[in-house]
């Protein structure tokens, strides 16, 4: 036998098999979104809120700044937040939109309690929302503030990225933000430290059915 034979038989015998590929399968959460994407949130150390319709969402959202003693909120120019009358909801708390230019917005998120946007749509698997951002429409609100709540109606909910990817709409914002609950990091000796770079507190508030 050549040396060359004698080294391919080697190679022969301590080959493994190619692991088999199974099939991708739709999530078995398919048919249960709002369970799905509730429990991943609370995972992610977000919270989550139930409501019937957007009223009801409103209401939740009024309980939850007065809980949290918020003074100021910054809301984020879209619809239906900006066609939406927020100090006569909030009587009680000064409501700015975030309008202007980046130095304005900025002022305007560092100074508030609470930052207030929508969403575009909602990962189940990860409990995870999408926001645009871009001209006119700033990622601060998101960011800045120390507390961050969402509305997003159930109807928005898919079961996962991909699925996000082949339904989202063919003209998309300069930015896409894609969030998991609130800050948080486990950079340092692998401990988890929840608002290290951004919010502390991360609420959804789900409304209507799917």
């Amino acid at each position: 036998m050549s040396a060359r034979q004698e080294i391919l038989n080697r190679i022969r015998a301590a080959a493994h098999p190619a692991p088999s590929i199974l099939p991708l399968k739709p999530p078995i959460y398919a048919n249960d979104l709002v369970t799905r994407f509730v429990t991943a949130l609370e995972a992610a150390k977000g919270k989550a809120h139930l409501a019937d319709n957007l009223e009801q969402a409103w209401e939740i959202l009024r309980h939850r700044l007065e809980s949290i003693q918020a003074r100021r909120v910054v809301v984020s120019d879209q619809a239906p937040l900006k066609e939406v009358d927020l100090p006569a909801i909030f009587p009680e708390i000064e409501v700015s939109i975030a309008r202007g230019d980046f130095k304005t917005v900025q002022k305007l998120c560092l100074a508030a309690d609470v930052g207030l946007t929508n969403a575009q749509a909602g990962l189940a698997q990860t409990g995870s929302v999408v926001i645009h951002a871009g001209a006119g429409l700033s990622r601060q609100v998101s960011l800045l503030p120390d507390v961050h709540f969402v509305l997003l109606p159930a109807a928005l909910l898919v079961p996962d990225l991909i699925t996000w990817e082949s339904v989202r709409p063919s003209q998309m914002p300069s930015q896409v933000l894609i969030i998991s609950g609130p800050s948080k990091t486990a950079d340092i000796e692998q401990t988890l430290v929840v608002g290290a770079h951004g919010p502390k507190r991360f609420e959804v508030i789900l409304y209507g059915q799917r």
